[in-house]
């Protein structure tokens, strides 16, 4: 514990830029831009995809979501192309798709080409952007190695460019390093100027990205922890910065009712204004038996489109395909998995009005009542060790540097409930 203070203390006191001259050069760069049209933004009207969600919630309509995960931008847009068209001929849309992108675009451009090549696609031309956005009325998400990352404001332009309006992940900036890059400053200053250039854009619709096990959600013991981080990352993005933060959790997260009890803790942690990213589907469960992981699926999907229903958040809802553990999926299993969602949707329906979500309920009463315990605790603990608790940049820099270990041993308090 003693550690883990020291690290507090020693990073406050660490030299970091003004993050005021930094907000000025997100402002100034605000005026030079101009948020894109994609393709699905024109097909449907709309400015942004936060204004789809929001008529979504009041329509109650189901949104889905589908990880695009194929090598290259060619590969990429050929199946969204055919995904597009596939479901269309069956009368079902595919709302929006994120992409494996490769690990190199958090790196600036200049040394993308020295590092190791990964899986998934770089974008190295406008043009590679834009397929992303053009090649189908599928509206792009775009939260890997993006936001949280050295390039972080070059990713930004670029993506409000094409009329991608929903980027992160705010989350992979406290566990993701670029390869080759340990400048934590520098990520920290490029992680808030995007920020702040995001918030410019609120009006019009723009929303920063955060999937909360992609980061230290991942690596706590306790929902009560996952809880209060979303509270200190809404205090962080909402309050001290001014952009609209969406929330996206489930990837690591087995039990069904949990998944909605997360739902049901997100409006109270977002004050009754939540517009969720997605809620992604349960990776855990996942292995080699392809017959189980349908049956893990329909369970999870089942529950998440329930408490869609119950109360609708925005958040788009993930089949995943069978063959998600072993290998990338094809177009063809990615559209089997989205057929296979709607069929689950039909019993959705049937099925929600004789559906008792007390449990749920339950579960996000306990965690936020526990988490705001430790999120207020957490802001009075920082700032009595030497934190301006008000400068977004310092906290972003002495988060990352203090750990989920040192966050629960330092400011967790009243922890009762397990993660799971």
């Amino acid at each position: 514990m003693n550690e883990a203070l020291e690290r507090v203390r020693r990073s406050a006191r660490y030299s970091l830029p003004d993050f005021n001259r930094l907000r000025q050069q997100a402002v100034d760069l605000a005026t030079q831009l101009t948020i894109g049209r994609s393709a699905f933004l024109e097909s449907f009207g709309v400015q942004s995809e936060l204004e789809y969600k929001q008529q979504a919630m009041r329509d109650n309509h189901i949104m889905y979501h589908a990880h695009i995960g194929m090598n290259d931008i060619d590969a990429t847009t050929q199946a969204l192309v055919r995904i597009h068209e596939e479901l269309s001929h069956k009368e079902y849309r595919l709302d929006r798709a994120g992409f494996a992108i490769d690990r190199r675009m958090g790196l600036p451009p200049g040394m993308r080409a020295a590092a190791a090549a990964e899986t998934g696609p770089m974008l190295a031309q406008d043009e590679d952007w834009q397929s992303l956005a053009q090649a189908a009325p599928i509206q792009p998400h775009l939260g890997d190695f993006m936001i949280g990352q050295p390039a972080s404001v070059g990713n930004a332009v670029q993506a409000l460019r094409i009329g991608c309006t929903t980027i992160g992940n705010l989350s992979q900036y406290f566990t993701f390093e670029a390869p080759g890059w340990s400048d934590t400053a520098e990520t920290a200053a490029q992680t808030y100027t995007a920020m702040a250039l995001l918030g410019q854009f609120r009006e019009q619709g723009a929303m920063l990205h955060s999937y909360l096990e992609d980061g230290f959600g991942a690596l706590f013991q306790h929902c009560s922890s996952v809880a209060a981080w979303a509270m200190l990352e809404r205090y962080l993005v909402e309050e001290l910065i001014g952009t609209r933060l969406t929330h996206c959790i489930g990837g690591l997260t087995r039990d069904p009712l949990k998944r909605a009890g997360w739902v049901l803790a997100l409006h109270k942690i977002h004050r009754g204004e939540q517009v969720g990213s997605m809620i992604y589907g349960d990776t855990l469960s996942f292995g080699h038996e392809f017959e189980n992981n349908r049956a893990a699926t329909a369970e999870y999907l089942l529950w998440d489109m329930l408490v869609q229903l119950h109360a609708p958040s925005g958040h788009a809802v993930l089949p995943l395909p069978v063959t998600e553990a072993i290998r990338i999926p094809s177009a063809d299993e990615i559209i089997e998995a989205l057929l296979f969602g709607r069929r689950v949707e039909q019993s959705a329906r049937r099925l929600y009005p004789h559906v008792d979500f007390s449990a749920a309920d339950a579960f996000a009463e306990t965690v936020c009542r526990e988490g705001g315990k430790i999120y207020q605790n957490a802001l009075s603990g920082l700032a009595d060790m030497g934190v301006d608790i008000t400068n977004p940049l310092q906290m972003l820099y002495v988060l990352t540097k203090l750990g989920p270990l040192g966050f629960e041993q330092l400011l967790a308090v009243d922890q009762a409930s397990g993660h799971e």
